[in-house]
């Protein structure tokens, strides 16, 4: 359970509680707690919290209900939470690594359940037809390969990035799931610092998160919104095709039953008018986001999947990431862009820079408008297209981040991922390794200190099997 009170005794400030009530309430009920407040003195225990809140004490502990039943807003004269302090804090907060592998593996089997997306594209692909323009921008990011265009939008709301993060390879290995818990811990870290963040004129205003992490042959793949990330791996059998793409998130659309299920219990709505997308309390053509904290049924929280891409011992086989926005993915469905990489191998393989240049220009003839239809005189893809190519990460003492961002409701959202994200994934990195670090070299203590215990101690000490003693300490893997 969540040792709340401890949390309370040691801020120094205000903790401001909100406890949203049932859908038939406009308002939730808004609780400030502080030294100096009456409530104070009442909570003792975490159980006289949950009777403050009006949620029974095992609910305390469930680590999805900050964000749908309580809101948290915490006013403090000493920064908090910096990445450091929000690292404790969520630690204290979750207990418990809030995706465990059973909640990796069901996550994993949501995935697979949903059915493959319809293909879209229309007509053949003319390499030739550069619909984008003087608005085409490609170049390199870290050892990452990007393409980009504006399209018929006003201006581009997308950003990327790609960076490497180095490793202590004085401690132990990380694990899908250590890598799943910095991932999750520093996504929910960048949402708590952009809501207290002036800078941004928060409303109606966020941004989607597509973000991927490798470690030696680990990859951990995070998702809020409707961008999208693929895995792409070299067929094995090297007959009919060469290259086999794999989705690695799944879009969070309101109608998705799952999504449309919370956002009902949130108490929100999902509308569709005429032959418009579904909307999120009808303005949001997604469930999730970064941002758009004015949306009772918003969520805030990435879905994550794992990979393990040990390599055969027939042979090593290269793979890629590819991170994108909607405007590829509601052009081309996952088997489209199959297809077209396929057919395009010798391209990819050579000049891949090349291959996005082409991908985004048969985008947009899937999805051409014309001067007339975008209404602001430009013409091209009807939203702006980004994509971004990771290889895989061959360095054994870094963690790769790689990620796509794309806003709504202007650019400032997603230039805030751009300019925080790996600034705070690289500190709960750090500070992970610290602790864990920390952890490891206290067990090695103890054992060291039980290995020269006299035998009577050992006897006292006996009712913990071996079996137990040798796992105790081992790092959880999968």
């Amino acid at each position: 359970m969540r040792n709340w009170h401890a949390l309370i005794s040691n801020l120094e400030g205000h903790l401001i509680l909100e406890r949203r009530g049932s859908a038939d309430e406009d308002e939730g009920e808004e609780l400030e707690i502080s030294r100096e407040s009456n409530l104070f003195g009442l909570i003792d225990t975490d159980e006289d919290l949950a009777d403050i809140l009006q949620v029974n004490p095992s609910d305390l502990s469930d680590p999805f209900l900050i964000g749908k039943n309580l809101r948290i807003q915490i006013i403090s004269d000493t920064p908090f939470p910096e990445p450091e302090d929000f690292f404790q804090f969520s630690t204290l907060i979750y207990g418990e690594k809030p995706y465990t592998r059973e909640a990796l593996v069901a996550e994993e089997d949501f995935l697979q359940s949903l059915p493959p997306t319809p293909e879209k594209a229309e007509g053949p692909f003319n390499p030739f037809n550069n619909l984008t323009g003087n608005d085409l921008d490609y170049g390199k990011i870290g050892n990452a390969l990007y393409a980009e265009t504006q399209g018929s939008r006003d201006f581009q709301e997308d950003t990327y990035y790609c960076i490497s993060l180095p490793v202590n390879s004085s401690n132990r290995t990380l694990s899908e799931e250590d890598l799943a818990y910095i991932m999750y811990t520093s996504i929910t870290a960048l949402e708590r610092e952009l809501e207290n963040s002036e800078k941004i004129n928060h409303g109606k205003i966020g941004s989607t998160l597509t973000a991927s992490l490798q470690y030696n042959n680990h990859l951990v793949t995070a998702n809020v919104g409707d961008s999208r990330t693929l895995l792409i791996t070299e067929d094995p059998d090297n007959k009919n095709k060469r290259y086999r793409i794999k989705a690695r998130t799944w879009d969070h659309k309101p109608d998705t039953p799952r999504e449309l299920k919370r956002i009902q219990a949130a108490g929100d709505i999902v509308t569709q008018k005429d032959e418009d997308v579904p909307r999120l309390g009808g303005s949001l053509a997604m469930a999730r986001s970064i941002g758009d904290t004015n949306l009772i049924g918003i969520e805030h929280s990435p879905t994550l999947t794992c990979d393990d891409l040990t390599q055969t011992p027939e042979g090593k086989k290269h793979y890629y990431i590819l991170h994108c926005c909607d405007g590829l993915s509601d052009a081309l469905s996952d088997q489209e862009i199959e297809k077209f990489l396929n057919a395009h191998a010798t391209t990819f393989n050579n000049i891949p820079q090349r291959f996005m240049i082409n991908l985004i220009n048969y985008a947009t003839q899937c999805t051409y408008l014309s001067c007339e239809e975008s209404g602001n005189g430009r013409s091209g893809a009807a939203d702006n297209i980004t994509v971004l190519l990771v290889p895989e990460n061959k360095e054994a003492n870094s963690v790769k981040l790689s990620f796509v961002a794309d806003g709504h409701g202007g650019m400032a959202v997603s230039r805030y991922i751009e300019q925080t994200f790996p600034r705070l994934v690289k500190q709960t990195l750090d500070q992970y390794q610290k602790i864990e670090f920390e952890n490891l070299s206290n067990a090695t203590s103890t054992q060291t200190s039980s290995a020269t215990s006299s035998p009577l101690e050992e006897d006292e000490d006996s009712a913990q099997s071996s079996s137990e003693k040798s796992t105790q300490h081992r790092p959880p893997s999968f």
